[in-house]
């Protein structure tokens, strides 16, 4: 698939490499957009070691889960890259908790080059 992403142009941004986030990434490049994702490769359940309510996929070690993800995502021309993101909030004054939608005004991105969100 011809791609933009080593101009640092994609469509979509989708940080967490988890199966929601493989997933949205997987429909999104077979629908031909460039896509990244962004992943801090330390999923929240490293401790586990088997995966249910996935079709087709009872039983499954997530970590296999995610490594077939990224080969079908290779397919479709998405780009993964290895890459802590933080959320930060703006104004806690407001009550607004911190972290939500309302309330999240810098999304700080450590990749590597030039990048301005």
């Amino acid at each position: 698939m011809d791609s933009d992403s080593d101009s640092g142009t994609w469509d979509c941004i989708i940080v967490g490499a988890g199966p929601a986030g493989l997933n949205a990434a997987l429909v999104l490049g077979r629908a031909r957009r460039r896509v990244l994702v962004l992943d801090d490769a330390h999923p929240r359940n490293y401790a586990t070691h088997e995966m249910h309510g996935v079709l087709g996929h009872d039983g499954l070690d997530p970590a296999d889960l995610r490594v077939r993800g990224r080969a079908e995502l290779g397919r479709y021309g998405v780009d993964v890259m290895p890459c802590p993101v933080a959320v930060t909030s703006g104004d806690t004054a407001s009550g607004t908790p911190a972290g939500s939608p309302a309330n999240c005004s810098l999304v700080d991105v450590d990749m590597p080059g030039s990048f301005e969100p």
